[in-house]
């Protein structure tokens, strides 16, 4: 239920990216720190509604990230995502 609405305003036709927010949001259930970041990265897309959504987040939460002095990449990369993601 919360990937639904954590997605709503981020439409993605690309497995790709509905993998990254997957990834992110499953982020921001871990800490709290990543959580903040994530979540304000959502919500900068729904304040500017930018021409393509998804390519926006990924710029504003790779953003907050760093300035957080977190490592997104790194993070990312401990997701492992169950099949039923795919």
């Amino acid at each position: 239920m919360e990937a639904l609405r954590f997605a709503n305003p981020i439409p993605c036709a690309k497995r790709q990216d509905r993998m990254f927010l997957y990834k992110a949001l499953a982020l921001s259930q871990r800490s709290g720190l990543f959580h903040s970041v994530v979540w304000d990265a959502r919500e900068a897309v729904i304040q500017i509604r930018p021409r393509i959504p998804i390519a926006y987040f990924r710029t504003v939460l790779a953003d907050n990230c760093r300035k957080a002095g977190l490592d997104l990449q790194a993070a990312l990369r401990t997701v492992r995502p169950p099949a039923s993601w795919v």
